[in-house]
C-alpha cells in the first residue's frame, strides 16, 4: 500500500493514451491460406458502436414484411452497406472510416 503513491506519480508522468477507438478487420483467405481481400473499419467507442448495431438490427427486424423464424444473426437482417449506413445515421458525430484492400495491399 505504501508504494501506490510513488507508482501513481510515475504513471502520471507518462504520456496520455489516445482516443478510444474501435477497429475491425476481416480477411478472406484462399485455399492456400493467402489473403484474397480484407475489409477494415475504424470508429469511436466500442460500446456506442455495439449499441447502435443492436438498435439497427432491431429496426431491420421490425421493418421486415415476413420476419424469419428461429434463431438468426445480424447478417440475416442487415447487409454490410446497410449496417454502415445505419451506423452513420445513428452516430452522425462519430468519425467512421472504412476501406477494402485486395491482394496487392492497396486500398480500394
Amino acid at each position: 500500500m505504501r508504494r501506490k503513491h510513488g507508482l501513481t506519480r510515475i504513471l502520471m508522468r507518462l504520456p496520455s493514451l489516445g482516443r478510444t477507438c474501435t477497429r475491425i478487420e476481416v480477411e478472406a483467405q484462399g485455399p492456400d491460406g493467402g489473403v484474397l481481400a480484407s475489409r477494415h473499419l475504424t470508429a469511436g467507442d466500442q460500446a456506442e458502436v455495439t449499441a447502435a448495431m443492436i438498435l439497427a438490427t432491431i429496426r431491420a427486424i421490425h421493418s421486415e414484411e415476413a420476419p424469419l423464424s428461429g434463431a438468426t444473426t445480424i447478417v440475416d437482417h442487415l447487409t454490410l452497406s446497410g449496417a454502415l449506413d445505419a451506423l452513420r445515421g445513428l452516430l452522425p458525430e462519430m468519425p467512421i472510416e472504412t476501406w477494402t484492400t485486395g491482394t496487392d495491399g492497396e486500398r480500394a
